[in-house]
């Protein structure tokens, strides 16, 4: 007989999911297969926002950008405007 494993549907979901896998000290493997939760799915929530974390905690940090030009200017015509913070032109 084949049980079926739910996926975790959404972010509300996996947050919830990893909540309680904490909660209950059991490792994700152990807690996804007593609750019947794909624990393939869990991982994957689990890795995604892991990494949503971190690049929002790194937006706030200075960075270099690369500049393109749009359009097919003569390199004479070009402007580039650099703005940095959230100073108005």
């Amino acid at each position: 007989m084949l049980s079926t494993l739910r996926k975790v549907v959404d972010e509300k979901d996996a947050r919830a999911c990893l909540s309680s896998v904490a909660r209950s000290g059991e490792t994700m493997r152990a807690w996804a297969k007593r609750h019947r939760v794909d624990g393939r799915s869990l991982h994957t929530w689990k890795r995604n926002l892991s990494r949503r974390m971190a690049t929002a905690a790194s937006d706030d940090e200075p960075r270099l950008v690369e500049l393109v030009p749009v359009s097919r200017m003569s390199p004479a015509a070009r402007r580039y405007v650099v703005r940095v913070g959230e100073a108005s032109p």
